[in-house]
Parts: C-alpha cells; structure tokens; sequence
C-alpha cells in the first residue's frame, strides 16, 4: 500500500497547484464581470481531483490506519469537500449563485472565486504540512 501513498502525495501535489493556478486566474479576471469558461474546466478538474484524493485518503484510512496522522488532516479534506460543494453553488445558474444575486444584488464573481481558491489553497497546502511532517 505504499504506492497509494505515494499516489495520495503526488495528487496533493496536483491539486496545491491547481488550486494556486485558479486563484491567479481569477485575480487576473477581476475586472471582467465573469469568469471565462477555462476557468470553469479547471474547477471541474480540481473539483475530480478533490474526489480522488478523498476515495484515495478513505482507501488509506480503512486498509493501513495510518497512525502518523492527527485528526485535522482529516478535517481539511472534510473542509475541502465543503467548499468543492460552495463552489458547484457559485457556477451560473445555480442555487447558491442566484440566492447572493437576489439578496445582495450584482456580486463579483472573479473575486469572489479567487478568495475561495485561495482559501482552498490554504488548506491544501495545510493537509499537506500535516501529511508530510505530522506539524
């Protein structure tokens, strides 16, 4: 079972990347008032790759008990998972979307989605420290 942790460590890898290239997007899109569809493919792939890395890290979980590991490593996936779903919400003509337009009016959504891949960002690259040196 050692190579699924090596798998596990190079979709994190993936993933920390992902999550930072997104972010840089959407800071470069903020003075559109949308995102353009490349972002969208890339939130799709980072979204596939969060689901991954969650089937790999229960796969792991249930078959080696990996001892060296806190529980925050894996609250950050949970968290992860959560903002994968608020993310799906934030896409045109979704619920999440259209309830902020509602109550809030117009809302930025390339900063929006930049704050969130940022954060997003941050708690992978958190798991990740957790993972790798158990800090």
């Amino acid at each position: 079972m050692q190579w699924l942790i090596y798998v596990h460590l190079g979709v994190a890898i993936i993933l920390l990347a992902g999550a930072l290239a997104l972010a840089i997007e959407a800071v470069r899109s903020r003075r559109l008032s949308a995102l353009p569809e490349r972002f969208w493919k890339g939130a799709t792939h980072l979204e596939r790759g969060i689901f991954l890395q969650a089937a790999i890290g229960v796969v792991l979980f249930l078959t080696t008990r990996h001892q060296g590991l806190t529980w925050t490593h894996y609250l950050y996936g949970a968290v992860a998972l959560a903002v994968v779903l608020i993310e799906r919400g934030l896409r045109p003509g979704r619920g999440l979307r259209e309830t902020l337009t509602s109550d809030y009016g117009r809302f930025n959504e390339p900063v929006v989605l930049a704050i969130l891949m940022f954060f997003l960002f941050g708690v992978f690259g958190r798991a990740f420290t957790t993972g790798m040196w158990n800090v």
